[in-house]
């Protein structure tokens, strides 16, 4: 009798999670590594500084009804776009309805992952006793996610305690009555700058270029779900009825004081903002270009920008994402941090049988329901329902070419996705052998 692989999870957050219970699904007894004492990733959220968490306001940007596990949807009262403290619940209800914390071992970190005969080696240390130890494996799922190694432009790297990344911000109250610079126009950058600016002196936002700005409701329902009625076109008619539509109904970025996007209306992630518009209408937010030069005095923050303008501030939040490091891998092994992200179906390495990628995404909607989706299709592989097409690595190449000419060219777009054509797309791999849950 055959026995089943062994699959190690590296992250208890959701992705991991997800992991956790498709490899149950197949017959799989996971074993979870989770460097924190919970489980919910960047969700189990903390003030701590030196862990990077959601903020303590955090709104989803992406609708209930789109972000949730396939199998498990929110309860009917969530909000639809529910806040951090409703999401670290269901990330606990997820847990326990399927049995997930007799497979966590929690206060561990994966120090290393390195590939052996017919499998992999991961040397891991247990944080209360402080032991290490080596482990084999015949899988490896990489579910901690993008979002732990903060990516800092050069103008702002030095010891000054007055600039930090928005990794280390949680409430918006230590900046009452100062001069605050925001800088980046992701959708972070975009909700911190509106919490700075109820109790910030002066608030500035610096984008490098223009966005689009989508409203979180549409003819009174979550924008993504109406938008998701119109999948079915191509996708320059998808983009041009959404550019479109939201003009009529909120006008253009301009007419907020906002800067004109220069791209196509889903060539690059899009803002979830109702709140940014109105604060930069009523002038709690003043705009500026990207960011040139940095003075520090002991009065202030100079700051001159590409236009030339310049101006003082007590502090700036660099809103710059993160940068695509999984330091227990080796360079030799993997390498993401610059370029493309060459992954078949985004998941599997063609270069390393048995190493899985899962939420190594960022899609233009939510990444867990794709997460599972991805997890089952690893999952099913392991155990012979799926085999990956004999041009796997062709095909790697192919689409991560793909991303490069679709999205406009910065590193947060290398791991870019259009939410529901790759999730059609992975729906179309699944093998229909794939066993479903069962108690």
């Amino acid at each position: 009798m055959s026995t089943a692989p062994r699959a190690c999870v590296i992250g208890a957050g959701p992705s991991g999670l997800t992991a956790a219970k498709n490899l149950l699904q197949v017959g799989i007894e996971p074993v979870v590594y989770e460097a924190r004492a919970d489980l919910g990733g960047n969700w189990n959220a903390t003030s701590n500084p030196d862990v990077p968490t959601v903020f303590d306001t955090t709104r989803l940007i992406s609708s209930k009804t789109l972000s949730a596990y396939e199998d498990f949807p929110f309860p009917a009262d969530t909000d639809a776009y529910p806040r951090r403290q409703p999401l670290a619940a269901y990330f606990d209800a997820y847990a326990e309805r399927f049995g997930l914390r007799d497979h966590i071992r929690f206060h561990v970190s994966v120090e290393s992952v390195a590939p052996i005969d017919n499998g992999w080696s991961v040397r891991i240390e247990d944080k209360t006793t402080g032991e290490r130890t080596v482990e084999p494996f015949d899988a490896v799922f990489v579910c901690n996610g993008h979002h732990a190694t903060p990516r800092i432009p050069a103008v702002f790297q030095g010891h000054d305690d007055r600039v930090v990344h928005s990794s280390a911000f949680w409430r918006a109250t230590p900046f009452a009555g100062e001069r605050v610079l925001v800088v980046g126009g992701g959708n972070s950058g975009c909700d911190i700058a509106v919490e700075v600016s109820r109790v910030a002196k002066t608030t500035h936002l610096s984008w490098r270029r223009g966005y689009h700005i989508v409203p979180r409701h549409l003819f009174g329902m979550p924008s993504d779900v109406v938008l998701s009625t119109i999948t079915w076109l191509p996708d320059r008619w998808i983009a041009f009825l959404a550019d479109q539509t939201i003009r009529r109904l909120k006008g253009r970025p301009s007419d907020h004081g906002l800067p004109t996007p220069e791209h196509g209306f889903f060539d690059c992630h899009p803002i979830i903002n109702d709140d940014l518009p109105r604060r930069v209408r009523a002038g709690r937010i003043a705009m500026r270009r990207d960011v040139e030069s940095l003075d520090r005095a002991s009065d202030g923050l100079e700051v001159r920008f590409v236009d030339g303008v310049e101006d003082r501030y007590d502090r700036i939040i660099v809103c710059t994402g993160f940068e695509i490091r999984f330091p227990f891998l080796s360079r030799d092994v993997v390498d993401f941090a610059e370029g493309s992200v060459p992954l078949y179906l985004r998941v599997f390495d063609p270069r390393w049988p048995g190493l899985f990628f899962i939420g190594l995404i960022q899609p233009m909607g939510c990444i867990w329901p794709l997460a599972d989706l991805q997890a089952k299709l690893a999952a099913n592989l392991l155990v012979g329902n799926y085999r990956l097409p004999a041009d796997h690595a062709r095909r790697a190449e192919r689409d991560a070419d793909a991303i490069v000419r679709r999205f406009v060219d910065s590193p947060r777009h290398a791991i870019e996705v259009d939410y529901h054509a790759y999730r059609r797309q992975l729906l179309r791999a699944l093998p229909s052998t794939a066993p479903p849950w069962t108690d």
